[in-house]
């Protein structure tokens, strides 16, 4: 199936509400386990003075679990829509336990914009989750990772994985969001058809000169890079 673009942003005050109101609590819990995995293979705990940077954070549902997971760790969410942070600020804020160490900054993720943002080789661990597939060029967003990384810094990036044809693209909706919001499930279909495959990521790692990280297929839905500056 042939790769159609979608629109980068969120910045409709609906569709983000209602994506943030989304029970994704199973997938976002299983991103940060299988991310304290990677890290554990190599040793590696997020730390005091270690700064973590969820790239694409939306809403803060990732970014709250990085920060309850590592609290001795600065925790950064970064994404380009004014709506998403104003819901991702309101809970940081209103939570029973809020997570103070939490600061989210809205910059429109572009290497030109990174480049000039105080965030330039500041991630000592850089995560996203479904992001990749929201960039028109993919290869600005490994410039970005690029960007942001730290000498030595790990990265962990999981993303929708294209399906083969449309009747996949159906049954994968059926299977994950069969009784959700229509908004949701019309973003949904937008991004499996907008995601890459294992070997287009691939591709793009080499063309960046990334090829050392590694891509793998998580399972029928998503796909995952991963690996050290």
């Amino acid at each position: 199936m042939k790769r159609i673009p979608e629109e980068p942003l969120m910045e409709n005050p609906l569709q983000a509400r209602v994506y943030s109101e989304a029970d994704f609590g199973e997938t976002d819990l299983w991103f940060v386990t299988r991310l304290e995995e990677l890290l554990l293979r190599i040793s590696r705990k997020p730390c005091q003075h270690c700064v973590i940077v969820d790239l694409g954070c939306g809403p803060g549902n990732i970014t709250e679990h990085l920060a309850l997971q590592w609290p001795d760790a600065s925790v950064i969410g970064v994404d380009g829509s004014t709506e998403m942070l104003k819901i991702a600020c309101k809970r940081k804020f209103s939570s029973p336990n809020p997570v103070r160490q939490i600061d989210y900054r809205r910059i429109f993720l572009s290497s030109e914009q990174v480049n000039s943002s105080n965030l330039n080789s500041t991630a000592d661990l850089l995560v996203s989750n479904s992001l990749l597939h929201h960039f028109p060029d993919p290869l600005d967003f490994w410039k970005v990772t690029k960007a942001i990384a730290s000498p030595g810094a790990f990265v962990c990036h999981r993303d929708l994985l294209r399906p083969l044809d449309e009747e996949q693209v159906v049954m994968l909706l059926k299977k994950n969001l069969k009784n959700s919001h229509q908004i949701l499930k019309d973003d949904y279909l937008a991004s499996l058809r907008a995601s890459f495959t294992v070997e287009e990521v691939e591709e793009q790692l080499l063309l960046e000169g990334l090829e050392r990280f590694k891509v793998i297929n998580l399972d029928d839905r998503y796909l995952e890079v991963s690996g050290e500056f």
